[in-house]
């Protein structure tokens, strides 16, 4: 448990860093979108290391997460270009 607990605080610094970027950009393109941020749960990681055959610690790339919701279709497109 100490283990991924360390690992998932590992990640949350890089999470945050890229969360205020994105914050950022959205601002610039569209008022109402959102920005969410999710660490995965302890129990969801114990269970995808037991379920999945081989699976490492280390090769997860679901630890955590960075959505952007925006109003319309074109302002993602928008996104991914500023």
């Amino acid at each position: 448990i100490e283990v991924i607990d360390n690992w998932r605080a590992a990640h949350s610094y890089p999470l945050n860093t890229f969360q205020a970027t994105l914050r950022s950009k959205l601002r610039r393109i569209d008022s109402r979108a959102i920005a969410a941020q999710r660490v995965k749960r302890l129990p969801s990681i114990f269970n995808k290391l037991n379920v999945e055959r081989g699976m490492q610690l280390a090769r997860m790339q679901d630890i955590v997460g960075l959505r952007a919701v925006v109003s319309r279709l074109p302002k993602a497109y928008e996104l991914g270009r500023v």
